[in-house]
């Protein structure tokens, strides 16, 4: 490997991990959002509903035996939660941007139409249900840099 291509190959690192970081601050943001929704309606456990839901949305396991015992009890609270994000244009807007970006980065990387279920799955479910619509213009992933750290930063307390 020569100098070129290790530079590179370090260049391409850094992005990878600030569109994760990115991802990140949307996903902990919309659990905020989520968490402050539940908690003002007083319901049971909003941390644990909050996290299944964007858990569910990222297609992502819980990371907790409680968690999971949750998630599986629950089951349909949280898929008749997420179908009412379609009508929740902030949580529609980041939910769309983060999948999108994080699906275009990674398909962009493996090279020659190659793709991943990390990606790809998540970005189907939220099609499928209709969240992510042709509507929704997707920016770029220097924007969406900028806008994850504001919407992480926008968020509520939690």
């Amino acid at each position: 490997m020569n100098l070129f291509e290790k530079i590179n190959k370090k260049i391409q690192t850094r992005y990878f991990n600030k569109i994760d970081r990115a991802v990140d601050e949307v996903k902990f943001g919309l659990y905020a959002r989520i968490n402050l929704e539940v908690q003002k309606k007083n319901e049971k456990e909003p941390g644990l509903f909050a996290a299944a839901v964007v858990n569910n949305m990222f297609s992502l396991p819980p990371k907790t035996i409680e968690a999971e015992k949750y998630q599986r009890e629950n089951k349909k609270k949280i898929e008749d939660y997420i179908k009412t994000i379609k009508n929740d244009s902030d949580k529609k807007y980041a939910l769309a941007q983060a999948l999108t970006i994080r699906h275009q980065v990674v398909f962009n990387s493996i090279g020659s139409g190659g793709s991943d279920d990390f990606t790809r799955i998540p970005l189907n479910n939220m099609t499928k249900k209709g969240i992510i619509t042709n509507d929704i213009k997707i920016i770029t992933p220097t924007q969406f840099i900028k806008f994850a750290k504001k919407y992480f930063n926008s968020s509520p307390d939690y």
